[in-house]
């Protein structure tokens, strides 16, 4: 047996270890994984037999769930490679497939490509159960900056249930350069400065530290400062609120990042 399908073998293994070292592996063989890769996310490879831990403390995954998880890894590893045959098995995979979990991993891994034909997958991916895929989709869609993923971005900053998510839909909002950000960017900061000052960071002794990036609050208005900044010239109707920012936030390190949005909005800075 040679080393790429020891390697591809270990995908389907019991022992996350062992899984983790056969990726690290496929990773540095580079393209000469490439065909063995793309027959395991088609789900055209036969998955190995390895013995199963059994006892009170050796309950693991099914082997179904392991084909699940080593297509999925197949598709995180393709997404790596910049070759033609790559990119058209993912694009395949997020059309076709019926596993919800592969799709969207190979939406991400074509989205690692900067292929434009990711977008409405990644789009789809927004509306994960998974936050940590809504979030790495919304990342991805700012990468590719895709106008058509405005809307949804827009929507996720506004009502995901969790923190990072939101930030990175707010990142990728300023990365687009989208002007229709501009007023829901604007509320998300006249609704935190509505929150009362103890929610925005541990006050000491005197008064506010400056390290206050463990505070959701924080940071989401830290964010949205650094979206409009990225908006430049099309922010200008949010001037009024960041001004309120940079005079009323509780925080003194906000304060300050308000008065650098302010600086660079008004001179049409843009990126």
């Amino acid at each position: 047996m040679n080393d790429t399908l020891t390697y591809i073998n270990t995908l389907y293994h019991p022992d996350e270890t062992i899984r983790l070292q056969g990726e690290s592996e496929l990773r540095k063989l580079g393209l000469a994984a490439l065909e063995p890769l793309i027959r395991v996310l088609n789900g055209e490879h036969k998955p190995p037999r390895f013995k199963q831990p059994t006892g009170w403390l050796g309950i693991g995954p099914s082997g179904k769930e392991l084909e699940a998880y080593a297509r999925r890894r197949a598709a995180a590893l393709l997404g790596r490679l910049r070759d033609p045959r790559a990119t058209e098995a993912l694009v395949a995979a997020t059309h076709s497939d019926a596993d919800e979990s592969l799709r969207q991993t190979a939406a991400l891994a074509l989205g690692e490509q900067g292929d434009p034909r990711a977008v409405e997958p990644l789009i789809e991916a927004l509306y994960s159960a998974d936050y940590s895929i809504r979030a790495q989709a919304a990342e991805m869609l700012g990468r590719l900056r895709s106008r058509q993923a405005v809307d949804a971005l827009i929507h996720m900053a506004l009502t995901d249930g969790q923190p990072s998510p939101r930030w990175q839909a707010m990142r990728a909002l300023g990365l687009i350069g989208d002007a229709r950000a501009v007023q829901p960017l604007a509320a998300i900061l006249k609704n935190l400065l509505a929150l009362p000052a103890k929610d925005w960071a541990v006050p000491d002794r005197l008064g506010y530290s400056e390290d206050e990036t463990g505070q959701p609050l924080w940071t989401t208005c830290n964010y949205a400062l650094e979206a409009l900044a990225a908006l430049g010239n099309a922010a200008q109707s949010a001037i009024p609120i960041v001004q309120q920012v940079a005079n009323e936030a509780p925080a003194r390190t906000i304060r300050l990042k308000a008065e650098k949005c302010l600086a660079r909005i008004q001179q049409g800075h843009t990126e």
